[in-house]
């Protein structure tokens, strides 16, 4: 397969984007030559990515290009020695970086800037999925809304269940377990988030008894297999695991009857 060239010119880019579009504020190009030139830092890699988003046009969304490449450079440094070298020089992941430089820039997408930046990250590792799951992704990440994302985060991370209500019941105490695990989650309506989640198969039915009896003792039993792959590739801090600790029922005591 063919390799691209590994050498950005970041001013000559900077100077086409200002060029081919009058409204492009010069402040902002700058700041984007400037983050491009801060990942054609990050060794091994950050040239060959460097040059492929420095000959790209953003349209005049400076502001989230420029996000988006300051975060991948963080991500690439984190993943120094994971970095297939070989691979990020063809063909196939010059056309993932430049997919997903287009989706970044759209507005729908400004606030999972750093979810597409950990996945083009996961995408040069050696460890990457195979193309057709990596191009499923990515469609699901460009589908999803934030309050997807940090509902499915928030369980794939899991949280030491709460103590059981009394009298208990293992719908309750599921229903606890997810609670818990979404509390900081940026939905508005995680019965709704989670569905759409659920139609989509990342994750399963808390419906069915037997899941709801697992999730009552670790909420992760939700989730997938495609589900914790998907999640893993876009955000791998949801890989952090907690201690797991068993449900205890705790009893209120009876109040003594007055005499």
């Amino acid at each position: 397969m063919s390799k691209r060239d590994p050498s950005p010119e970041t001013s000559a880019s900077t100077a086409l984007v200002v060029a081919l579009d009058g409204k492009a504020d010069r402040a902002k190009a700058a700041a984007y030559g400037a983050a491009v030139g801060t990942l054609g830092a990050v060794p091994l890699v950050g040239g060959v990515l460097a040059g492929i988003a420095g000959s790209f046009i953003p349209n005049a969304k400076l502001d989230r290009a420029t996000r988006f490449v300051n975060d991948l450079a963080e991500r690439l440094r984190a993943a120094e020695g994971q970095i297939d070298e070989e691979f990020v020089r063809r063909d196939e992941f010059a056309a993932t970086v430049e997919d997903v430089l287009d989706r970044v820039t759209r507005r729908k997408n400004d606030a999972k800037i750093r979810y597409f930046a950990a996945a083009l990250a996961a995408s040069a590792t050696h460890s990457r999925p195979s193309s057709r799951e990596r191009d499923r992704f990515v469609d699901l990440l460009d589908d999803l809304r934030p309050s997807h994302l940090s509902v499915l985060a928030g369980i794939a991370r899991g949280t030491p269940p709460p103590a059981a209500r009394y009298p208990f019941t293992v719908g309750t105490a599921a229903s606890d377990a997810i609670a818990a695990a979404t509390a900081g989650s940026e939905s508005d309506d995680v019965a709704q988030d989670m569905h759409d989640l659920e139609v989509r198969g990342l994750l399963r039915s808390k419906g069915d008894g037997i899941t709801s009896l697992h999730v009552a003792s670790d909420v992760r039993a939700l989730m997938t297999p495609l589900g914790l792959r998907f999640i893993e590739f876009v955000s791998p801090a949801a890989r952090a695991r907690p201690e797991r600790k068993t449900n205890r029922v705790t009893r209120t005591p009876k109040a003594e009857p007055s005499r």
